[in-house]
């Protein structure tokens, strides 16, 4: 919401929270009232100890975001059912059985060149056509 200058946004996670904070921030641009405080985004549930994330549990997690709609696009909408199916299949078809087992904490960014590359079909080389 942008009033007299000031943009005023946030994240919440219910309509009715969005409803009740957007009242709030409509009554502070008209100086009824204090603006308000931002809603703090609830934190991921934590790792067991001594255990590292997988590249397939981040797989996973994403693949259920996405159909679920905890995780969106880059412009807020839900994933649709096929991108998400597309995703899901890639992910198990091409990356899991390759980087799955890794740690996301030990992953390098030759890991996951390495392994695109590697998914590929080597690609014949272009030759001119002649007529």
């Amino acid at each position: 919401m942008r009033r007299s200058g000031a943009t005023l946004t946030a994240t919440c996670r219910t309509l009715e929270e969005a409803l009740a904070w957007r009242a709030q921030a409509l009554a502070a641009a008209e100086g009824r009232a204090e603006a308000p405080a931002s809603p703090r985004p609830t934190a991921p549930a934590p790792e067991p100890p001594g255990r590292a994330a997988t590249v397939e549990e981040a797989a996973r997690r994403l693949c259920r975001g996405m159909l679920d709609g905890t995780i969106r696009s880059r412009d807020g909408r839900p994933f649709k059912p096929s991108t998400a199916r597309k995703y899901e299949e890639a992910l198990r078809c091409l990356v899991l059985p390759r980087i799955g087992a890794v740690p996301i904490a030990t992953l390098s960014g030759g890991d996951v060149s390495g392994s695109w590359t590697a998914s590929r079909p080597s690609a014949r080389p272009s030759t001119p056509v002649r007529r």
